[in-house]
């Protein structure tokens, strides 16, 4: 990976042109903060990482095959559980790499982002990418947040995304207008895909539980949402509508659905702030609760797609003790509402709090101890829970 971005440094810049600039002198501060340039150069390029290490304990004991023993994930919490059951695990998961190039082009800034992660399926350290895109002025293509969320609203804690937090990426085209009084505009496509609920599985086997992703949907995602960034914060108001779709063979069923959604951070003093997310609709299933929940369900004759309507939100309040303490306390809620038919072992609903203490004696370097109390309810009425202790070493490069 280190030599893919050396190569990406050197592709941009050209060889001739990064010998020309050596031979001149030194690095200066780039246009974008975290980035260099060469002395003569108008190209700014940063390479930066994370390195994060997790010591992690849960109550609960997850199978080698299921992401949940290292991340939260609502869906996988048993039901059924061993009092005497407990893990311990370590993980370096939330290491990241990334590069950036951002240079001037015409009237406009044209920005390059590229960023990794390792992989949540089990058992591996793949590299996969987090985001990659390159944006001229207010124009973005490639993937990112959706944008659906104001991703500043996202809570400061490691332990895993709330059940009502939206924490989701797709490949997108976005038009983002900005105004002079704090209010900004952004219109996006989005990559389209649904999570269906398949009624053999209840055919065959009420207790099951078996979803299928459509990946080959024809109508992208449209996705507005409209922003004011003051002194006090900022808070946003976003809308989106979707087509549902199921095919198989020459089998074909589709539904629009849509969802609203408010997000935002609130400034409690200087440092201190309160962060939020609130969504609801029948397009917004998969968006929260880490795809716990199916975005429809089909009907036993295949001819009709039956939408889940969710509700979520998520509240944080993150503490700033001293310069080098802080602490954030975020709790959330979720709830689908199920037709008729559907498997009894879908989640209905999902909650949890998390709480944290972390000290950074250096900006790059937090080192901190998060508590995790999570829990699913299936339609079944069957109740899972968990609890987890993290310790967290989080040390921040930016060249």
């Amino acid at each position: 990976m280190f030599r893919f971005c050396i190569a990406v440094v050197l592709t941009m810049f050209g060889t001739g042109e990064m010998l020309a600039a050596e031979a001149q002198g030194s690095f200066v501060s780039g246009a974008v903060p975290g980035t260099v340039r060469f002395t003569g150069s108008e190209k700014s390029f940063g390479i930066g990482g994370r390195l994060e290490s997790h010591a992690v304990l849960s109550d609960v004991a997850f199978d080698a095959n299921q992401s949940g023993r290292d991340r939260l994930r609502f869906s996988q919490i048993p039901v059924e559980r061993n009092d005497n059951s407990s893990q311990f695990r370590f993980n370096s998961r939330d290491s990241r790499l990334w590069f950036r190039l951002q240079r001037p082009l015409q009237d406009h800034d044209f920005n390059v982002y590229v960023e990794t992660e390792f992989t949540d399926k089990p058992g591996t350290y793949n590299m996969f990418v987090r985001h990659a895109y390159l944006s001229v002025g207010p124009l973005l293509a490639g993937r990112s947040y959706t944008t659906f969320i104001d991703s500043a609203a996202l809570p400061d804690v490691d332990s895993g995304s709330g059940p009502g937090e939206i924490f989701l990426k797709r490949g997108q085209l976005r038009w983002t207008q900005a105004f002079d009084n704090g209010m900004e505009l952004a219109l996006a496509l989005e990559e389209p895909d649904s999570v269906i609920n398949d009624p053999n599985s209840v055919i065959n086997d009420p207790n099951s539980n078996r979803t299928s992703t459509i990946e080959d949907d024809q109508v992208p995602t449209i996705v507005s949402k409209l922003g004011w960034h003051e002194d006090w914060g900022q808070v946003s108001v976003a809308t989106m509508i979707r087509e549902l779709c199921w095919q198989q063979d020459n089998k074909h069923a589709s539904e629009l659905a849509g969802a609203i959604g408010v997000s935002g951070r609130l400034n409690v003093g200087v440092v201190n702030n309160i962060r939020f997310m609130a969504s609801y609709g029948n397009g917004v299933g998969r968006f929260i609760t880490l795809g716990a929940y199916a975005d429809a369900s089909l009907d036993s004759n295949y001819g009709e797609l039956k939408t889940h309507p969710a509700l979520g939100a998520q509240l944080a309040y993150q503490h700033f003790w001293n310069p080098a303490w802080r602490s954030t306390v975020s709790v959330g809620w979720s709830q689908a509402s199920l037709p008729d038919g559907i498997s009894r072992l879908m989640t209905e609903r999902a909650g949890s709090i998390q709480a944290n203490l972390f000290w950074s004696p250096v900006p790059e370097l937090s080192v901190g101890l998060e508590y995790l109390h999570a829990r699913q309810q299936l339609l079944n009425g069957q109740d899972g829970e968990l609890n987890r202790f993290m310790l967290s070493t989080r040390y921040t490069l930016e060249l």
